[in-house]
């Protein structure tokens, strides 16, 4: 029987829903990585779940990302993950794995988005919208169907680029 833990997802995005550019991300924003991490970390034991190319994309020195349960998503039932991130196969496997967390949050890429997004236990966004366009090649559907934005902070800048932390929910 499927979890029915609930989730979070938490990106940023440009303009156009534009999440990376060539494996990686186009901007450099410091308070944006500040407000992923407390976020994510929060209080007790959180998990994050990413797909395979983005735990591939985190620099091998911040891996696994301290402080949370690192679930890595992959359809290759022949990969695993290195200790001590866990792998699934799907949703359902990694939020199974993010058993006993406190909080969950899906931290992408596309496709996983594009999962979490769907699913109803998915029951909140946090964005950090980037007011420019990037030219991203890697880009997530936005605004994302069925959710409404209830919060935003900001705006913010940091080197001519504008960006505003904002809570989409479901329904």
């Amino acid at each position: 029987m499927p979890s029915t833990r609930t989730f979070t997802a938490i990106l940023a995005a440009d303009l156009t829903g534009g999440i990376a550019r060539a494996g990686d991300l186009p901007w450099h924003l410091p308070a944006d990585l500040r407000h992923f991490k407390r976020t994510t970390m929060g209080q007790g034991t959180n998990a994050v779940i990413m797909g395979r190319a983005t735990w591939d994309t985190i620099p091998p020195r911040f891996r696994p990302l301290e402080g949370r349960r690192n679930i890595v998503m992959s359809r290759d039932l022949h990969y695993a993950a290195p200790l001590p991130a866990h792998t699934a196969h799907d949703l359902d496997g990694a939020l199974e794995a993010a058993e006993g967390c406190d909080q969950v949050f899906v931290i992408g890429g596309a496709q996983v988005y594009a999962q979490a997004f769907a699913d109803p236990r998915c029951r909140a966004v946090v964005l950090t919208r980037i007011a420019r366009d990037f030219a991203c090649d890697v880009r997530v559907a936005f605004p994302i169907p069925g959710y409404h934005r209830v919060g935003a902070s900001g705006p913010h800048v940091h080197d001519g680029v504008g960006f505003t932390f904002e809570r989409w929910e479901r329904g």
